[in-house]
């Protein structure tokens, strides 16, 4: 059995060729093509962001989480300003402490926007509920479900190759208008190709849709963006579902070894590559 990251598919979209050099531990491969300030530390955002959702959702600190709710629990108006300094005192702060002599100011800086960022995306899906008089706690128990699952699923490809695909998407949110389950990914750049991004959603919601029997919304969150948010509906992912066992197969036969590996058509993207000179000899034409 072949066993594939959701990660390694996700690059695969971006370009077979790619794939291969990350197979070979080349850890270059996840730089090109990315748009975006090149300072927001992203796995420390994540980590944080896992944090708050564990912590919130009742998987963690449960002191912690009913002073995200005191404050998710405030004016319409100063919401976002109240969750925003409870994320800082309660998690950055002590985060930045621990870990702050790894990046410098910039850094620092571009954590702290993102931060912001992220916390007024939070106020959106519980603000129009909260705000009817719904109780703060029980909204909150509704929209926050599980914090960064592990989730798998299994392929077959044409020549019969069992291909595992496992992943951790970074949280699971409910849509109370819509009434519908949201996979959420957090983005520490630009919308440099956010169809990419949905491919790897994609393959989340099928593995969401498979434990449960739901199909969930999506979510992407693009922290370095002017308009942070891009919504995708059920029936949207459900096209692009029907997309994802090419790419598996495409996939399968990077890790196999097969050659010729066709490279992306997108050429702006081979101009920025650190591979280019050597991809056609290492890949064939």
């Amino acid at each position: 059995m072949l066993k594939l990251s959701v990660s390694a598919l996700h690059l695969c979209q971006h370009c077979p060729r790619l794939l291969g050099y990350f197979l070979e531990k080349n850890g270059k491969a996840w730089r090109i093509g990315h748009k975006g300030s090149g300072k927001l530390p992203g796995k420390y955002f994540h980590y944080i962001s896992r944090k708050v959702h564990s912590d919130i959702s009742g998987r963690g600190d449960q002191e912690k989480r009913q002073k995200l709710i005191n404050a998710f629990g405030k004016p319409s108006k100063t919401r976002s300003s109240f969750v925003l300094e409870t994320i800082k005192m309660e998690y950055f702060y002590p985060y930045l402490l621990d870990h702050g002599i790894k990046f410098g100011p910039d850094n620092a800086i571009a954590l702290g926007a993102a931060m912001k960022v992220w916390s007024n995306y939070l106020c959106e899906m519980v603000t129009p509920h909260i705000d009817i008089g719904e109780k703060p706690d029980v909204v909150i128990r509704m929209v926050f479900q599980d914090a960064s699952p592990m989730m798998k699923t299994e392929f077959i490809t044409i020549d019969g190759t069992k291909v595992l695909v496992r992943g951790s998407t970074d949280g699971i949110l409910f849509d109370i208008t819509e009434n519908t389950p949201i996979i959420v990914e957090y983005k520490g750049k630009m919308a440099s190709n956010p169809t990419q991004e949905l491919i790897q959603t994609a393959l989340y919601s099928k593995m969401f849709y498979q434990n449960t029997g739901l199909f969930p919304g999506v979510h992407v969150l693009y922290l370095e963006e002017e308009e942070p948010l891009i919504r995708y509906s059920v029936d949207q992912i459900k096209t692009i579902i029907k997309g994802v066992p090419q790419l598996v197969e495409r996939a399968k036969d990077v890790a196999s070894g097969k050659r010729p590996i066709l490279g992306t058509l997108d050429k702006n993207l081979c101009k920025q590559c650190f591979f280019f000179e050597q991809c056609e000899e290492k890949f064939g034409r």
